[in-house]
Parts: structure tokens; sequence; C-alpha cells
């Protein structure tokens, strides 16, 4: 790496500036909360989360030598870990009065009165030493370590002790200013989740088009009839397996009333096929039968790319397992159950096959285009996913919903002239929180690039002004080496004289 100094700035080792660089060591843990071990989880760039501390026994405890325990200022940086090394933090007796580190996590003291902590941390947030441990993870197959003899060979742009405070004080006052800019564009982020859950409650409800239903209500179609015309075209266009039986209705002994006209259906009322995809495993190359992976679905949406390729057998044959356009997919399983049973609505012109862990839902033909676009949204709101929610169940660590429970999920389902209304007005409201969603994004991204910005200036002499009456960091060093040395120097032993009769 190589800097283009500032006047009166010299480039130094990590080994040079420091006073003490060292690895914690791998403790025995105890159930007992006495003696607090900081392990690579509590290290965030704001400072230390108390609630990952772990802890070890007395015993070990008092084995420690005292250079060991933290001190207020230590650096404390992570040296292993996917996604958590390189970061780091300032410790600070606030968080806890006294503390020792795991293997995971390097201390760098630095001498008192002659370096700045924080002008050391900043430059470890900057993007010359992340780049580098970004670096060093590239490609690798294996955990990057970020060894001790790594550490101390680093080099750090030195400057005079009275600028790198100037440096400090501007990082943070700009820091500061993004603080107070980044909290309000999350708690905007905040908001638009409240309110996209409003617009769907309202639009499931009844409540978003109460108005316009009072003023259409002498020429819109009753909920009842609309099912029964519905129930009429599923048995003249059936297309399961077996004989035909009548669907089930959904339980509506404790769902709320719905509005005038509105009734209460089931996905096994509107559907013509309703089941689940293939269970062998997908192929390790390209063939021409694109299956989409389970992660292809989630609320509302279908990532149509997000596909790997499938191998029939001889004479397999794959007819019920094709998804069309206009057909229904639910997610089965999952890790996390916030996306156990969402409900995304296929729009793509070509085919693909569905696997085991999607269930496939192809409606009736409706006279309305958006009626399908309304199923999508009920599945994905209100009564209908709280169903789903209570129906979720545990197993081998996986969650995961039944076919036979997503069969019975309730649906409001209104007049086909509403449902196009309700659909038009939720995709304006939610396109205009989508817009503002991607602006808050951006701007938090544009935040987080400005910080690197300010640390890359600050770091090659550009944030602040200079002072010539300032000590030269040169001479700066060099009271930094003497006292490393004088500290090092071994103590004479006094002689004892034999004491004489």
């Amino acid at each position: 790496m190589s800097f283009d100094l500032s006047l009166g700035w010299i480039t130094a080792r990590f080994a040079d500036v420091s006073s003490y660089v060292q690895r914690g060591k791998s403790p025995k843990y105890s159930d007992k909360t006495t003696y607090p071990v900081i392990n690579q989880k509590c290290i965030r760039w704001h400072g230390i989360e108390c609630q990952h501390l772990k802890f070890i026994q007395e015993s070990q405890w008092e084995g420690l030598s005292g250079e060991r325990f933290l001190q207020e200022g230590d650096l404390l940086w992570n040296s292993t870990g996917t996604g958590t090394i390189g970061r780091a933090c300032l410790f600070r007796t606030a968080y806890v009065t006294k503390a020792v580190v795991d293997s995971h996590v390097t201390i760098v003291r630095l001498p008192k009165g002659m370096m700045s902590p924080e002008y050391v941390f900043y430059y470890v947030m900057s993007p010359y030493i992340q780049k580098e441990i970004e670096n060093m993870q590239a490609g690798s197959t294996n955990q990057v370590e970020l060894g001790l003899s790594v550490i101390l060979s680093k080099l750090i742009p030195i400057a005079p002790f009275n600028e790198q405070k100037r440096i400090v004080d501007k990082i943070e006052r700009l820091f500061s200013n993004l603080d107070e800019g980044e909290a309000l564009l999350k708690q905007v982020q905040k908001q638009l989740a409240t309110y996209r859950q409003s617009v769907l409650k309202a639009a499931v409800t009844g409540e978003l088009t109460k108005d316009w239903r009072e003023a259409n209500k002498d020429r819109l179609e009753s909920g009842e009839a609309l099912l029964q015309r519905i129930l009429k075209s599923r048995r003249e266009n059936w297309q399961g397996r077996g004989k035909y039986q009548e669907p089930v209705a959904p339980d509506t002994s404790k769902l709320p009333k719905l509005p005038m006209g509105w009734v209460w259906v089931s996905p096994d009322q509107v559907s013509l096929m309703f089941g689940n995809g293939l269970s062998k495993k997908p192929a390790n190359h390209e063939t021409k039968y694109p299956i989409l992976r389970i992660s292809a679905v989630r609320p509302m949406s279908v990532n149509t790319s997000d596909i790997r390729f499938y191998e029939p057998t001889d004479n397999e044959k794959l007819d019920n397992f094709w998804v069309e356009k206009g057909d229904l997919l639910f997610t089965r399983y999952n890790g996390s159950d916030h996306l156990v049973g969402v409900c995304g609505l296929y729009t793509a012109n070509h085919r693909v096959l569905h696997p085991d862990k999607i269930i496939k839902l192809r409606t009736i033909d409706f006279d309305n285009d958006s009626c399908r676009n309304y199923l999508e949204l009920c599945l994905n709101a209100g009564e209908s996913r709280a169903f789903i929610k209570r129906n979720i169940k545990t197993t081998a660590g996986q969650q995961g919903i039944a076919g036979s429970d997503l069969k019975l999920t309730p649906i409001p389902l209104a007049a086909p002239e509403e449902q196009s209304e309700i659909v038009n007005i939720v995709e304006e409201k939610l396109s205009q929180i989508d817009a503002l969603e991607i602006w808050c994004a951006t701007e938090l991204t544009r935040s987080a690039t400005l910080r690197q910005s300010i640390l890359k200036d600050a770091f090659s002499g550009r944030l602040v002004p200079q002072d010539p009456a300032d000590e030269p960091a040169s001479e700066l060093l060099r009271r930094i080496q003497a006292q490393k040395a004088s500290l090092s120097k071994p103590k004479t032993a006094k002689r004892r004289t034999k004491a004489t009769a």
C-alpha cells in the first residue's frame, strides 16, 4: 500500500506505533456471569454489544496476566469469522468495567498521549484497511485469518498528534450529521412498512373501497352469486385426478363479518389444479426443462429467472408439473416462518416446472384479469395470512405447511368489479411505497459511500487544515520508539550482600 503523504506525515507499521498487540486466548466458558470475555459477536463498529458476552471461571480469570485485561481506549479487532473479520471497536469501561478477549479478537493498545485511539480506529474502518481485508477473502474457500503478524506489519499513515485530534473531531462531526440523516431514513422505512401493511389490511377488509362500493352497490354481483358461478365453472372444467369431488368451504365460524356483497371462499373452491411439484433433485447441468427454485417465490412476487434444471427419467410425465402464466405458487417449506405459505402470481409467458417445495394453484378462468391478482393479494394479508401462519408446523428444523391446510385458507371474495378497483388502488399505493423504499435504500447506500470518502480524505491529509506549529510525525514516532525501548529494558536485579557475623 502506498500513500500520498501530507507535509509532516510519515508511514509506519502498526508494530511501530503500538505499545501492545496480542490475540486473546481460547477459554473454557462457564455458566456463571462474573468474569466477562468479549468475542467477535460482541464487536460492532458502533461499540460492544454486551448481550453476546461469554464468561469464564474464576480460576482462569486469576491466571491471566495484567496486560490481557482491557484498558480504556484499546482497539479490539476481529481476526476471524465470515462477515465479522476486520470489524473493530474501541473498548470503553462504560460497556463493562473489566474484561478480556477470546482468541478471535486482537487487542491493539496505543501509547497514551502519543497516538489517538480514535484516529487508529477510524483508519481501520477506512477503505485503506477494509479493502485489503476484502481482497484477502476474495476467492478463498477457507476461513481467512487476520493474523498477529499481518496486523503488526500493516502500514498506517501517521499525522502529527494534534492533527490526529483535529481529524478525529472533524470525522465525528461529519459522521454525527450522517447518523442523524440515516436515523431519519430508517424511521421512514419503518413507517413505509407500517403503511404497506395498513394498505393491505384495508384492501382485504373492504375498507379501502368502502365509498366506491356504496356508490356502485346497485350494479355489483352478490358474493353468493359469484361463488355459485365459480363452483359451476370448476365442475365443468375440472383438471384434477380421479372422480370429481365437491370442494371444501372454509370454516367461517371464527372469522370477522365481511362487507355486504362479499363472501368467504377457499383455494379449494376456486381451483382447477392444486398440488406439490417434482421431488427429484435438479440436474447438475443445463437441460431443456427449467425448474423454479424455492427461493423464487416471495410474497406477491415470483422471480422467473431463479431457476435450476430438471432431467426427467424415461417416460416420466411432466404434464401436471408445468407452471403457466396465471398460476398461483406457494412456498411449502422454508427455514423462516415468515416465508412459509407465501403466495406469488406467475406472470411470465414461458413455462417452467415447479419442485416439491412449491405448491401450484391453477384457478378457474375468471371473467376479469384482475381476479388472480386479487387472490394473490388476499393470500398474503389479513385473515388469509393469519390462517396460514397458525397452521405452520416445524419438522426437523424446517418450517412447513401442508397442502391440505392451504386448501382451506379463507379468502374474502369481493365482486369482480370491486376486485379490479382494489387491485388498481393497491398497485398504485404499493408502487409509491416501492419508489420511496428504493429512494431510502439509495440514500442509505450513498451515506455509507460518503463515510468511506470522508475516511479516505482523512487519511490522505485532505480533511482538515495543517498547522506548521505541530510536532512532525517523525518526531512523534521517535518519542514512541524511545518510550517502547525504555519499557522493554530488563530490570537489573539488586545484588544481595552476605551479612557478616
